[in-house]
């Protein structure tokens, strides 16, 4: 279960920055980074690093 959760939370990332990259809206690429990180510090707290996530 915890493979599945970490592949789909890798998959919404890879999403986010595609989208980040082709988009010209300044608002649109300010939210997505947000996004990104957010993705990113809840991968890494699956990933039992949760010292990681903090920083």
């Amino acid at each position: 279960m915890e493979t599945l959760i970490v592949n789909l939370l890798l998959t919404l990332m890879m999403l986010a920055v595609v989208v980040l990259a082709r988009t010209r809206n300044l608002f649109a690429v300010i939210v997505l980074s947000g996004l990104y990180s957010f993705l990113m510090a809840t991968a890494m707290v699956a990933l039992d690093a949760v010292d990681v996530a903090m920083t």
